[in-house]
């Protein structure tokens, strides 16, 4: 696929964030050049712009949690946690410590996007 001299059939978006700050990008810039009739323009902005910052939020607290797994993971194999024989697991210790991070994280972006929706009230009203 070819759109506007850039190639497109590698792209792939892989996680909901990443479809949002996509999604919101082309939002703005369609609130920009479209006169919308049912709801003002600026609010539009101001829900996208909100949306993309929370999807930056989420994208960036992800690589961080990522690392943090990735320490975890390399700090167990060095303790001398074999991995088992089909690679599917790591002892009980690793496994707690990728349920908190997996809690942390969910709790978190919940938080995040509770957040938008409060703000985005306050934006429409």
């Amino acid at each position: 696929m070819n759109i506007f001299g850039l190639d497109l059939k590698d792209f792939k978006i892989r996680n909901y964030y990443a479809y949002l700050m996509f999604l919101s990008g082309i939002t703005i810039v369609l609130s920009l050049v479209y006169d919308l009739k049912t709801i003002d323009n600026l609010k539009v902005i101001k829900i996208s712009i909100l949306v993309l910052i929370c999807s930056i939020i989420i994208w960036l607290l992800e690589a961080i949690i990522n690392q943090i797994n990735n320490y975890s993971y390399e700090k167990s194999i060095q303790n001398g946690m074999e991995l088992t024989a089909n690679k599917r697991s790591i002892r009980l210790k690793y496994n707690k410590h990728i349920f908190i991070l997996g809690i942390i994280s969910a709790i978190l972006q919940l938080s995040i996007w509770v957040t938008v929706v409060i703000l985005s009230y306050f934006v429409l009203n």
